[in-house]
């Protein structure tokens, strides 16, 4: 929720693709996560799963630390 409200606040919010492209790269790093721990078998809890690292490595996190700092 918090990614959406700070999505909001940016100039291309009334653009769907930012939305879908930012899920579409969430999807990317939980893989990257998963595929990093082959050591252990995934569950379907694993699969379905976002961690909040997966959601808060977005750059939008950071332009809005730096935006708050200003």
């Amino acid at each position: 929720m918090r990614y959406i409200t700070l999505r909001k606040a940016s100039r291309c919010f009334p653009m769907r693709a930012p939305i879908r492209n930012a899920l579409d790269r969430m999807r990317l790093r939980q893989a990257n996560r998963l595929v990093a721990d082959l050591d252990r078998v995934l569950s379907a809890e694993d699969i379905m799963s976002l961690e909040a690292s997966d959601v808060l490595a977005s750059r939008v996190f950071a332009t809005a630390a730096v935006e708050i700092m200003r």
